[in-house]
């Protein structure tokens, strides 16, 4: 026995033959979340060798201030190609890929997923969709281009006067080839831009692993 703070306490002694009791673990940061629905091994297969991430979405949020909207959202990595570890979607949470100078793909979720899953991911070159997204933008003033040309070339065969009232001999009308060319240029630089920025992000696919056969889950 021995006294505390003015008071006895008795303590009983050891039994040496008892076993000695089991330590208890200590916690740490790394243990994985328990399995069950919407928690899935996350395995990353890449098209091309990159430094691909996944991110969790933690909120969005919207600012308006006059007439002008501004869109942003929190989110934080969870792991880095190849992954290989239990994601936790259990709550709903939205998911996307990205990485330094990659173009963020589109969301995904895990729910009803689990288990072991492949994400086969596609990077995207952030440099090819900026690139796409301005010939897209542009494209249109050349278009506008050529149709103003084409419409101002029909004033070029009008008839003309001197200063005595006499008729001058008229012009030809200029050809229509410039113009033309001009809006098919234009439509092309549409196109090609939309395939820029398609070809630009990063897309994926999910699959569910198991008993060696792949089942396709989402497309993104």
């Amino acid at each position: 026995s021995y006294a505390r703070g003015g008071e006895r306490i008795d303590v009983a002694p050891r039994d040496p033959t008892a076993p000695a009791p089991a330590p208890t673990p200590a916690a740490t940061d790394a243990d994985e979340p328990a399995s069950g629905p919407g928690i899935a091994r996350l395995h990353l297969e890449l098209s091309r060798p990159a430094n691909v991430q996944v991110f969790q979405v933690m909120s969005d949020m919207v600012a308006v201030a006059g007439n002008v909207t501004v869109v942003g959202m929190t989110y934080r990595p969870v792991c880095t190609s190849p992954c290989d570890k239990l994601i936790d979607g259990s709550q709903g949470h939205s998911f996307f890929f990205g990485g330094d100078r990659l173009t963020a793909s589109r969301r995904f979720t895990l729910t009803g997923h689990s288990g072991d899953v492949t994400a086969k991911v596609r990077p995207g070159r952030k440099g090819l969709f900026v690139g796409g997204v301005v010939l897209a933008s542009v494209a249109p003033a050349v278009i506008m281009t050529g149709v103003t040309w084409l419409i101002l070339r029909d004033f070029g065969g009008l008839t003309e006067y001197d200063d005595m009232g006499n008729e001058l001999p008229m012009k030809p009308k200029p050809s229509a080839a410039g113009p033309v060319a001009l809006m098919v240029v234009g439509g092309a630089m549409i196109a090609g831009g939309i395939v820029m920025a398609v070809l630009g992000r990063t897309r994926f696919k999910l699959s569910q692993r198991g008993l060696g056969v792949l089942r396709p889950l989402r497309f993104g």
